[in-house]
């Protein structure tokens, strides 16, 4: 399967995101009620180890439970170097429905990074009968994603934003 042709990405606001971990569920209802275009609830680096589990769980049933009225959502996943990403995406298409826009994939360093997510969430789609197809977007991390921005920019056409994490990429340089 190729993904070389890249359509003409829906335009929506994206004049600010707002980030929220899913181990803490208090914040949810405040986040819909935000003036935020987007909402990221985030399964990498503000959940402990410990709690990927139930974080998981409590995004599944926040995106169904929840009125996020027009809100662009977007869940962030854990890295593909972890043992936790698979789970993320699996358990998301899977049980959240269809109220689910976008997977935002963390420190992307090579196309093939997001072919890989999007082979799982095309299989998903393909299984569950979603009607509603996951766009992506990417962050850029590392020297390497830098290096290779331009084969990651063309690696689906699901992917809708890239965004440049700049702690990440600085450590990433040494």
């Amino acid at each position: 399967m190729s993904f070389r042709i890249q359509p003409t990405p829906p335009a929506r606001p994206n004049r600010c995101q707002l980030f929220g971990p899913g181990s803490n569920t208090k914040l949810f209802a405040k986040m819909a009620a935000s003036d935020a275009d987007v909402i990221n609830l985030d399964l990498e680096d503000s959940v402990s180890p410990n709690d990927k589990d139930a974080a998981r769980a409590n995004i599944i049933q926040a995106i169904g439970d929840i009125d996020w009225n027009t809100k662009h959502l977007s869940v962030r996943i854990n890295s593909l170097d972890t043992p936790f990403w698979y789970r993320d995406v699996v358990d998301l298409l899977e049980q959240a429905g269809d109220r689910l826009d976008q997977i935002m994939i963390p420190k992307v360093g090579c196309a093939a990074d997001v072919y890989a997510v999007d082979a799982l969430v095309t299989a998903i789609e393909a299984a569950k009968g979603r009607r509603k197809r996951i766009a992506f977007e990417v962050i850029i991390e590392s020297a390497a994603g830098l290096a290779n921005v331009g084969e990651i920019a063309a690696a689906s056409p699901r992917l809708q934003a890239m965004s440049l994490g700049a702690a990440d990429y600085a450590a990433s340089m040494g």
